[in-house]
């Protein structure tokens, strides 16, 4: 027989249930459709030819379209162009102006510009203004522009310095004067990506593609309420917003879309003081006071990763790893509801969620998940007697946890870190190892701002469990099963309590403890079944 304490897994069981009919019921977000757009965003591409001579097989530009085909029916452009598609001209280097509400050349109108290494022919461009030339509104010319499109990106080979720390970038180049949506952008690829798995080569132009659509540092200050007015107001004389510009020349946005917040974060050496650039979006604080439960929360915070590209733009990992918009750790990244925020939020897009996956980072974790360091969560998890998923810490190193998405279990991913990284320490040193206490411990993944998390790479130590996949069929003999588990498509990892671990009694009346178990694998029927937890299950 198996006996479960009962106070304790009606709680744990409980969490995960709230969590499966969350996830169940995210689509109820009334800002996003359900159903694909069938007349989603237009994105035109234009390929270098020497990319496209390496890429002899088309493989790429196959990965490239299904992206392309994922994102237009994800987004729907709430302005499209009538019948042409046409980019503002661009003006010399007296820049623009604004007269009459409207913009115009200070000095002469530019003939062609740029974007990556690509020429963006004439035509494209619409008729130029000069604002002190009363008599010839149209210096230039409209071009005949495009037809069916939204969105232009030139795609090349990724320069060298550039794919230093990269897959791909994206690069933002033309925006529209009217609604300062993105028009056209620039990918760069590196080559290491041609010999990506397919898979992988579509997240990669999500993700680009992602940032060429506006999530980007440099477009933050130029965004639109649903109304189409500017959410950071615009001098009435140039049309700029007035917030003024940071040391990167950067426009800054009104604090009602974003600002920089000063916090003081715990580590196991000391005290880090940072400035992190937060979003305070509100269908983006709609989105994240519901995954992390967190209906207090008063912004959400971007990559802090001090690297060319990263910061400002993404996510943050340590908070919303696994969503599309975050720098990879090997997780499989996903489109969700916070993208979509904050794509509704630019006032650009309307959005559907026909592509978007529930988070499971962190889902629920509370507010401090988002605001504090995931030393600090630990260790106010610890003292709830709360696992401290998705984080972890010794006592996870060698007892089985459940992965953050429940999908199975793993074991703490703890390593050495260099003594003066003051930030990366995230783990006390081990008080049992006198040798170990020289050194200084963290997680391996400096895009979790090295806070360490539960992992199957370490899984040959489980070699004494059934399986530590739960979403894998197996066939199980009942006498080999001391913890009743289920495998299958069903089936989803839950923690043991341990204070108060988990016990078999065996036919012949012998008893076993299950402590280092950890955790275990069971059908999601528990959900329906709760108030049976606490009793006696017959086992074999």
């Amino acid at each position: 027989m198996l006996w479960i304490a009962t106070a304790v897994h009606l709680y744990l069981i409980s969490v995960i249930c709230t969590a499966l009919v969350y996830r169940e019921n995210f689509e109820q977000y009334e800002f996003a459709q359900k159903e694909p757009f069938k007349d989603g965003i237009r994105i035109k591409d234009v390929w270098k030819e020497d990319l496209i001579e390496m890429d002899v097989q088309g493989l790429l530009r196959s990965s490239f379209k299904e992206a392309v085909r994922i994102w237009s029916e994800t987004l729907s452009v709430r302005n499209k162009f009538g019948h042409r598609f046409l980019i503002p001209r661009l003006c010399d280097s007296l820049g623009l102006g604004f007269q009459k509400g409207r913009l115009c050349c200070m000095g002469n109108c530019v003939p062609q510009g740029t974007c990556g290494s690509f020429s963006v022919p004439g035509h494209l461009f619409d008729k130029c203004r000069i604002c002190m030339d009363t008599s010839a509104d149209n210096a230039i010319p409209s071009g005949v522009g495009l037809h069916g499109t939204d969105l232009l990106l030139y795609v090349e080979i990724g320069g060298d310095n550039s794919c230093a720390d990269a897959d791909a970038y994206a690069v933002i180049c033309l925006s529209d004067d009217r609604t300062d949506r993105v028009l056209v952008a620039n990918i760069g690829v590196c080559r290491e990506m041609l010999s990506f798995p397919t898979s992988l080569q579509i997240t990669v132009f999500l993700h680009e593609i992602g940032h060429a659509l506006g999530l980007d540092t440099t477009v933050y200050a130029f965004l639109r309420h649903r109304d189409g007015s500017p959410r950071t107001p615009r001098n009435s004389r140039t049309d700029t917003p007035i917030v003024g510009q940071d040391v990167n020349g950067l426009y800054i946005p009104k604090n009602t879309t974003g600002l920089n917040v000063n916090v003081t974060l715990q580590t196991a050496s000391r005290n880090v003081r940072k400035t992190i650039f937060h979003l305070t979006l509100p269908t983006v604080l709609q989105v994240a006071r519901r995954v992390f439960n967190a209906p207090n929360l008063v912004s959400f915070p971007m990559e802090d990763l001090d690297i060319p590209g990263f910061k400002n733009s993404h996510f943050d990992g340590r908070t919303a790893q696994g969503e599309l918009m975050t720098q990879p750790s090997g997780a499989p990244q996903k489109i969700t509801h916070l993208l979509l925020a904050y794509m509704y939020d630019t006032g650009w897009y309307d959005v559907s969620a026909a592509h978007a996956t529930v988070p499971t980072w962190g889902l629920l974790a509370g507010e401090e998940f988002v605001t504090k360091s995931c030393y600090e969560f630990v260790k106010l998890q610890r003292q709830r007697n709360k696992p401290p998923t998705p984080f972890c810490g010794w006592p996870e190193y060698n007892t089985p946890t459940c992965l953050p998405d429940r999908s199975g279990y793993g074991l703490c991913d703890i390593v050495q870190i260099k003594s003066r990284a003051w930030d990366a320490h995230k783990v006390d040193r081990p008080d049992v190892n006198v040798l170990l206490r020289r050194y200084s411990f963290g997680g391996r993944y400096l895009q979790l701002n090295h806070c360490p998390v539960i992992t199957d790479t370490r899984k040959e130590k489980l070699w004494y469990r059934i399986s530590h996949v739960c979403n894998q069929e197996l066939d199980i003999k009942p006498t080999e099963n001391l913890a009743l588990e289920n495998f299958g498509s069903n089936s989803i990892c839950l923690d043991h309590d341990r204070q108060d671990p988990w016990r078999v009694q065996l036919e012949n009346g012998i008893e076993r403890d299950l402590g280092n178990f950890g955790a275990s694998c069971h059908a999601r029927d528990h959900c329906q079944t709760v108030s049976s937890l606490g009793q006696f299950a017959k086992g074999t």
